[in-house]
């Protein structure tokens, strides 16, 4: 090869690579802006790349034919190849007929790992009781039976098989109540009061036990904390106190420790991040948040704690956020990632398929029904079917049964 041919070589190799780099970021702006739903986007490459394989090693036996039929038709095959190959299934729906076509409640029951749960909240001024489970293998929302009253900013967790709702208020008065649902039964039970009336307050399970911090009771903000054994069939029990009164905040539990992170508290909106140290019985604190903010949403996805949204109070102005963080606990450090595509506070958050998904919210005057799903593997994020109704504030958790 001669030395202009070696040249013409390399400038193509750069222009293809500058084009492959630009078709990245276009893609990326697509799929944040919601314009082209990556799901499909890639259902669509799936079908043109087999198509090209097909023509060029085409099944010349009818038997061979059939049998690739079958196994592309058979939900159990198809959920358990996207499942081998690491990909979320639901977003593949479009690109198999054997992952789109309904299901029976007993194949459903029998093949769940896990279902999402939204809870609650309030729709444009209506405090809500409703509640939507998202199904994955029909990616789609479904209504599950209400709770037994209204509320909305309360606090969701889950914990052997059952999702616990804490506290909220409906419009009229902050509640102690919490309520559990079983969706092996799809019943909603009473369960023990807590000491305090809470809205706006964090949840976790840890260690067995359900952990409530913060919120406030329509007068005065909290600073307690407070545990429950659900099947001690017991009372709740306080907890030593953790180092600042807020409402509006959000807790995880990671590696065997509680995470209260932001709120608001008698000052403003708060970055301070608290963690209850199980083992010695203490609230101890961790490094703060890149932004303070309340209203926001908080889940842990693959170790890591993420919190997104919410709204920064203080004087003498308020702002909706967009911004998304994540804290490393090994080295106990936040860092920014992609923002949401749109600001939001109220919104609701939980992990699924290992990735992280945001609920609702407000962008203002008007509450949302809009599902954003961030992929912490390509750093984007994609749009997913919308939630019958819009819901501020509401309830969310992931339950294993």
């Amino acid at each position: 090869m001669s030395a202009r041919d070696m040249a013409g070589q390399e400038s193509l190799v750069k222009e293809v690579a500058a084009l492959q780099e630009e078709l990245a970021a276009l893609s990326e702006l697509l799929f944040c802006s919601g314009i082209l739903c990556e799901g499909r986007f890639r259902a669509q490459l799936h079908r043109r790349r087999f198509r090209r394989v097909l023509a060029r090693f085409p099944l010349e036996a009818e038997g061979d034919l059939v049998n690739l039929q079958i196994a592309m038709n058979s939900r159990d095959i198809a959920a358990s190849v996207f499942a081998f190959v690491g990909f979320p299934v639901s977003g593949f729906r479009a690109g198999s007929k054997a992952l789109s076509k309904s299901a029976t409640p007993a194949e459903l029951k029998a093949s769940s790992v896990g279902r999402l749960f939204v809870v609650g909240g309030e729709s444009n001024g209506q405090y809500l009781a409703s509640a939507e489970v998202f199904n994955p293998d029909l990616d789609r929302w479904e209504d599950v039976p209400p709770m037994p009253s209204p509320r909305s900013f309360g606090a969701a967790a889950s914990l052997r098989g059952k999702l616990y709702i804490c506290g909220g208020s409906d419009g009229l008065q902050v509640t102690q109540r919490v309520v559990a649902y079983a969706p092996s039964s799809e019943e909603w039970t009473e369960m023990p009061a807590m000491v305090h009336r809470r809205e706006g307050c964090g949840a976790a399970s840890c260690n067995g036990l359900l952990v409530v911090a913060g919120g406030g009771d329509g007068v005065d903000l909290h600073i307690s904390s407070e545990c429950l054994n659900p099947e001690s069939g017991g009372c709740w029990m306080l907890l030593p106190n953790m180092e600042e009164a807020r409402i509006g905040c959000a807790a995880v539990s990671l590696n065997g420790q509680v995470y209260v992170c932001g709120g608001c508290g008698r000052r403003g909106s708060l970055a301070i991040v608290d963690r209850y140290n199980s083992a010695e019985g203490q609230w101890e604190a961790v490094r703060p948040m890149r932004d303070a903010r309340e209203r926001f949403a908080a889940a842990v996805v693959h170790g890591f704690i993420y919190v997104c949204g919410g709204w920064l109070y203080g004087d003498p102005s308020a702002r909706v956020l967009r911004s998304v963080e994540r804290f490393d606990p090994h080295l106990g450090h936040w860092e920014d990632l992609a923002p949401m595509p749109q600001r939001r506070h109220g919104v609701a958050a939980a992990a699924l398929e290992g990735q992280l998904w945001v609920c609702g919210g407000s962008y203002g005057r008007q509450d949302v029904r809009t599902v954003e799903v961030y992929d912490v593997d390509t750093f984007a994020w994609v749009q997913m079917p919308s939630m019958h109704m819009p819901r501020n504030c509401a309830s969310m958790a992931f339950v294993r049964f």
